[in-house]
């Protein structure tokens, strides 16, 4: 309820090209702290809107790297992947598989290993969609100015970078700034997969 809006922006430029294989989806987990990331291994994911099937192949993958041997539970309870798939069924041709990732790590170790991971996935014919807020919950215009820096960071392209300045940012006394930005783990592997990729872009 307070960024779907945003959401339907951010999926709507999927139009131009909604035709996918796999759908990458990466989230941080607001449930549970843990050293990695936790894969879902089901057969789907099920919404008003019908099955979205998971890629089991993949996932089974996944799962046989000590990085991705976290217990499924930890998805189970929470929303941060479940409320971005009725976009994707909503704007994507159907037949795409999804493959449900949640990070529960900000270890820069961690995470390089977990982009290291999904690099040869990062194809064109695989999507990959990062759940993440911005600031939570500063004045109007502290928000506006702190979340442009991320942003900004964030378009830089540099993992190293955006880092920097989501620690600047929590560290800079704002009142009321729980957080710079509650997706910062997937973001970073993102940014990560991306800037080792050649020719792609986010």
């Amino acid at each position: 309820m307070y960024s779907g809006r945003t959401a339907a922006w951010g999926f709507a430029t999927l139009r131009e090209k909604n035709v996918y294989k796999n759908v990458f989806i990466l989230g941080s987990s607001h449930i549970e702290a843990f050293d990695g990331a936790t894969v879902f291994h089901g057969s789907a994911f099920e919404t008003p809107m019908g099955l979205a099937e998971i890629n089991s192949e993949i996932t089974g993958i996944l799962q046989q790297k000590n990085i991705f041997k976290f217990p499924q539970q930890y998805q189970i309870d929470d929303h941060v992947l479940e409320v971005e798939i009725p976009f994707l069924q909503y704007i994507l041709e159907p037949g795409f598989k999804i493959v449900p990732i949640t990070i529960g790590t900000k270890s820069s170790y961690a995470l390089k290993k977990i982009a290291d991971a999904l690099n040869p996935y990062f194809t064109e014919e695989n999507l990959f969609v990062i759940s993440t807020d911005l600031s939570h919950y500063p004045s109007y215009s502290d928000a506006v100015k702190a979340d442009s820096a991320v942003v900004q960071s964030i378009l830089s392209g540099n993992p190293d970078t955006f880092d920097e300045v989501v620690h600047s940012n929590e560290n800079s006394g704002i009142q009321n700034y729980r957080t710079a930005i509650c997706g910062y783990s997937a973001v970073y592997v993102l940014m990560s997969i991306a800037g080792s990729s050649q020719g792609f872009a986010y």
